[in-house]
């Protein structure tokens, strides 16, 4: 394996790309919205189980009825081209999980962030059916949605709006979470999602553009995209149904099992290259002429998944999609989904490998166990680092595994030896200059788990790993959860390595 490659994976960091973009109405283009009751609180709505029963491993199925009673989502989406433009409809139901009494609730719409401007508008917010007035704050990065009537502990409410966006060609935002090159059109961070709330207050902290920008809780998705029938879809979930309309037009039905995001890719080139194992069935969607390459990327997703599963716990979606996409960054993760860059998709590549098993280990590590990825981004991205040495381990042997830790240990040293100051692993992702981010976050943060590894029994390591995964499945781990929980499994003398290592104290 080439050292060089596997130092190459600090390449995780693009340019974004200022962009102009246009409000488009979207309002004549949807049915009328279902009926809803007109009190802020509404009634559950029933969830179609067996549906949203298709995204799940068989032996996570049931994991969809925990969820019939929390946060969902629905949505129309329309894409349109000349100009391209997406234009969507939102309907949210919101269970208040928190033991306050809430007078509003929060969206991010994390597209206007990473564009620095309002490039998305919504229009039509209603709560349970009647209109209200949403505010916009924080340079449109968060919309507040006020409440007619308080919303206690454990009642929900209907939420619904209709937002749109215009982008042009050869546009990439944040590393190309929203793109159009290369006949590839990228969909992430660009709807409304609701924020997180914890602590007696809605997060609406800014996300810092070299880092991931979102920060949500788990939900059911229900979509529909009706787009040009020539387009193949790439998408979080699974496609249940698509009708082709008479307009040249076709409706894909997706829904999704219990995830934190959503996000879609279409274009009309893709080739596809599929396999099933452990019954999750694997997409690889590519540019044409490079067989080699997708079959390479196929094996490499389904070792990746095969090593995953064993070592931390199973993954509970029954699919997963690889794209090659017109991204900036090696890879981007997304919750049944990961996107990675056209120019590192090579046969036999050992960044390439890198990078996969990078990003299939953040089905593990963001899209089941979630974090805060603007303000803690090293509780998922320290893991995902370190799973690459777990994966090389595995596939390959000790040795393998070895060289991947030599080469994070390497990546710190030079930073010293050049006079760079040291900097625990913990910080929010604004406190870090861009070479700092890839260095302690990514590499430092995965040689905390290195020297457990080296210093207690590996195998304990392991369950420790593994009992994180199962208690925060789904739900969203801080720093203080993994303090105590390494307390609890390694004593005190981890704890005070964790106090060094990752507060600096």
């Amino acid at each position: 394996m080439s050292r060089k490659n596997i130092r190459r994976l600090g390449w995780l960091l693009g340019v974004i790309s200022g962009v102009a973009l246009a409000y488009i109405g979207v309002s004549s283009i949807f049915k009328r919205p279902p009926d809803v009751i007109t009190t802020t609180a509404t009634p559950l709505i029933p969830v179609n189980t067996p549906e949203h029963e298709q995204a799940m491993r068989p032996e996570y199925q049931d994991d969809v009825i925990d969820f019939e009673k929390g946060t969902r989502y629905w949505m129309d989406l329309i894409l349109e081209e000349d100009p391209v433009r997406v234009a969507g409809r939102e309907r949210v139901q919101y269970v208040n999980a928190s033991r306050d009494v809430l007078d509003a609730v929060v969206f991010r719409v994390y597209l206007n962030s990473l564009a620095g401007k309002k490039v998305l508008d919504v229009s039509d917010v209603s709560v349970g059916g009647r209109a209200v007035d949403a505010e916009w704050e924080m340079g449109s990065s968060v919309l507040r949605i006020p409440l007619m009537e308080p919303l206690g502990p454990g009642e929900s409410i209907d939420v619904a709006l209709q937002f749109a966006f215009e982008f042009t060609p050869d546009i990439e935002i944040n590393y190309g979470r929203l793109a159009n090159r290369d006949g590839v059109f990228v969909l992430s961070a660009f709807f409304p999602l609701l924020s997180v709330y914890e602590r007696g207050s809605w997060w609406n902290a800014l996300p810092d553009l070299q880092g991931d920008p979102a920060y949500s809780e788990i939900a059911l998705f229900d979509v529909t995209l009706t787009a040009p029938s020539d387009l193949k879809v790439a998408s979080t979930g699974v496609t249940l149904a698509a009708a082709e309309l008479s307009d040249g037009t076709t409706k894909h039905t997706i829904v999704t099992g219990p995830v934190r995001d959503f996000s879609v890719a279409m274009s009309r080139d893709f080739e596809l290259l599929s396999a099933k194992q452990n019954d999750i069935t694997i997409n690889v969607w590519s540019a044409p002429g490079n067989d080699e390459a997708d079959q390479f990327a196929l094996e490499k997703t389904l070792a990746a998944l095969n090593i995953f599963d064993a070592e931390y716990g199973l993954y509970p979606l029954a699919e997963l999609d690889v794209v090659e996409a017109p991204i900036t960054a090696a890879g981007i993760e997304y919750p049944g989904l990961i996107y990675l860059a056209g120019n590192s998709w090579q046969d036999e590549n050992d960044f390439f490998e890198v990078v996969i098993a990078h990003e299939v280990s953040h089905q593990w590590w963001y899209s089941m166990v979630g974090d805060n990825q603007v303000e803690q981004p090293w509780v998922d991205e320290a893991l995902a680092d370190y799973s690459v040495e777990v994966y090389y381990r595995e596939a390959y042997g000790e040795s393998a595994g070895a060289s991947i830790r030599e080469q994070y240990q390497s990546s710190l040293d030079q930073y010293l030896a050049g006079g760079g100051p040291q900097m625990p692993v913990g910080l929010p992702v604004s406190a870090y200059d861009g070479r700092q981010y890839g260095v302690f976050v990514y590499r430092s943060g995965a040689l905390f788990y290195s020297h457990l590894h080296a210093d207690y029994d590996p195998a304990r390591l392991r369950d420790f790993l593994r009992a994180y995964y199962i208690q925060y499945r789904y739900r969203i781990a801080h720093t203080e959860d993994l303090h105590r929980m390494i307390g609890e499994f390694f004593g005190t003398e981890a704890e005070a390595f964790f106090d060094r290592w990752v507060y600096g104290s």
